[in-house]
């Protein structure tokens, strides 16, 4: 059994790889990967959970997506990926998903000295509901 929160984060990878875009599922492993283009998902924060009714709590968790880009052209080949991923993320829709929403882009971090390879990363909110006692249901 995993949480909610996992299989969102799970489901997401997978429909972006449906839209087109080349995975990795960790940020260390994409960072230092010879592909000029990759998308990494993972967990963020959560946000403070209220007070619970009905046995039921509404849960927001951060998702942080990061592409990762490399070569002469990477600020195409990040903003193509957004462009690409965008729609996808914000129209993820699962059980217990009441609503996504973007919150954020952080600014482009660069790795080489020539600044050939960068990492931006938007970050978004789903919001869910679990039992007020579990984190998988």
């Amino acid at each position: 059994m995993s949480t909610l929160a996992r299989q969102y984060i799970l489901g997401l990878r997978e429909a972006v790889k449906g839209a087109g875009a080349k995975t990795e599922d960790s940020p260390i492993r994409a960072h230092t990967a010879s592909d000029t283009s990759l998308v990494s998902i993972q967990p963020g924060a959560e946000r403070v959970v209220p007070e619970a009714a009905f046995n039921r709590v509404t849960r927001q968790r951060e998702i942080q997506v990061m592409v990762h880009t490399s070569g002469r052209d990477h600020l195409e080949a990040c903003e193509y990926l957004f462009e690409l991923i965008h729609p996808v993320i914000m129209g993820y829709t699962e059980d217990s998903i009441i609503q996504v929403d973007e919150l954020r882009t952080v600014e482009p971090k660069y790795a080489d000295g020539d600044l050939t390879r960068q990492v931006v990363a938007k970050i978004y909110l789903i919001t869910y509901q679990t039992e007020d006692d579990s984190l998988s249901h």
